[in-house]
């Protein structure tokens, strides 16, 4: 129940504005909150491939798991996917950045970086 009633016992207009506008922020975030979302698109770095995008998938899933479970298993099962996907974009960006320099492409590099 949210306490409309408040605003009436204040003096001021703009006091009586910030407390509504307060008050009605409560309810939106309650029942409407804001999301946040991974947007995919053409946007994606060049070291990310296929390979690293499926572990990623299996990593978020595992945590998933794990945070519904709490089942040490499922933490360790997260851990180790975690630990994997992290060595698959280490290694595929030092590739990348490799194959860049050797190839004596900076506009690249600077991008990447």
């Amino acid at each position: 129940k949210v306490p409309w009633d408040t605003i009436n016992c204040l003096d001021s207009v703009q006091s009586m504005w910030v407390t509504w506008k307060s008050l009605f922020e409560t309810v939106c975030n309650k029942h409407a909150p804001i999301k946040k979302f991974r947007v995919r698109g053409e946007d994606c770095p060049p070291w990310l491939n296929q390979d690293i995008r499926e572990f990623m998938s299996l990593r978020d899933k595992a945590r998933h798991t794990a945070e519904s479970t709490q089942r040490q298993t499922d933490w360790e099962t997260y851990r180790q996917l975690r630990n994997h996907t992290k060595r698959l974009i280490i290694s595929s960006k030092r590739t990348y950045l490799t194959d860049e320099i050797n190839n004596g492409n900076t506009n690249g590099i600077w991008k990447t970086l």
